[in-house]
């Protein structure tokens, strides 16, 4: 009879132990997939109390992952944290939804290169001062700009066919505000007359 006493309190010895370890946070959470707190310390306030965490049924994400954040006072526990799948290929994760081809990279982006100007004195000197803009094969205008005291300016613009304006008459020089300067390559010389 002792015998079956003490096998008894061992089973419920057991079973209660078991029933802890079921209990504890970082249990479920490793089951689901989860972190735990991440502190390596428990889930508990220190003093032998267990939180059994309660989860949103919301996914989360970042752009790398997706996973379901606790409820409970534990806020940086998550569970089911994972990197995001695209099996079907639709560019959606298949778990959370999340985009995984954002916005701004399924727009193509234009190639931005610099064009440079320089206005030159039949001499061959640099002229300062000298407004001007550029005009793209569409008629469109870039906002003005003046010369360097080199007579250099540049522009950094969508590449495209672009001409050279003066904005304004130089005085002093027969160049009219209607002629057009063409590139050579990303480079322009403007003589003045």
């Amino acid at each position: 009879m002792f015998k079956k006493i003490l096998a008894l309190l061992l089973t419920l010895a057991m079973l209660t132990s078991f029933c802890l370890i079921l209990s504890s946070c970082e249990f479920i959470s490793g089951i689901l997939g989860g972190e735990g707190t991440g502190d390596g310390g428990g889930t508990g306030d220190g003093e032998g109390e267990v939180c059994e965490h309660t989860y949103d049924e919301t996914w989360l994400y970042d752009e790398n992952q997706h996973w379901h954040a606790a409820t409970c006072e534990h806020k940086d526990v998550k569970v089911m944290l994972a990197n995001h799948t695209d099996n079907d290929y639709d560019d959606y994760c298949d778990k959370c939804g999340y985009d995984m081809v954002p916005d701004v990279e399924q727009t193509p982006q234009a190639k931005i290169v610099t064009y440079v100007v320089d206005v030159l004195d039949e001499s061959g000197k640099g002229v300062a001062n000298v407004k001007i803009r550029l005009v793209s094969s569409k008629g469109f205008y870039t906002s003005v700009k003046t010369t360097n005291a080199r007579g250099r300016v540049s522009f950094n613009l969508e590449e495209g066919e672009w001409t050279v304006a003066l904005d304004e008459a130089v005085e002093g020089y027969s160049n009219t505000t209607s002629e057009r300067y063409v590139f050579d390559g990303r480079s322009a010389t403007v003589t003045l007359k």
